[in-house]
């Protein structure tokens, strides 16, 4: 991964563009130290539906945190990150 300063990052925007539109993810710093990291949208929304998965897998429906012992089985993950991708992608539309 290719790292800009914020500097630039400011004089270079295009290029990096051009890079993650290629697939590329690239870190910005600032004062030397890693401040974000500009990632292609699909990459991004993937991430999203994951963690909407497995927020659905560890919470009930009222939001709240189940206790550790109360793991559903690995298909009803695959499930639950399944249709949150999807319901990602239709909400991206």
């Amino acid at each position: 991964m290719e790292s800009y300063s914020s500097e630039a990052a400011r004089r270079e925007w295009r290029r990096i563009l051009n890079k993650v539109d290629h697939g590329e993810r690239v870190e910005v710093t600032r004062y030397g130290e890693p401040v974000a990291v500009v990632v292609p949208a699909d990459w991004y929304r993937n991430v999203l539906a994951i963690q909407r998965g497995i927020h659905a897998f560890t919470h009930d429906t009222d939001g709240n945190r189940l206790h550790d012992e109360s793991e559903l089985p690995v298909g009803e993950l695959m499930s639950a990150i399944g249709e949150a991708a999807i319901e990602g992608l239709e909400t991206d539309r």
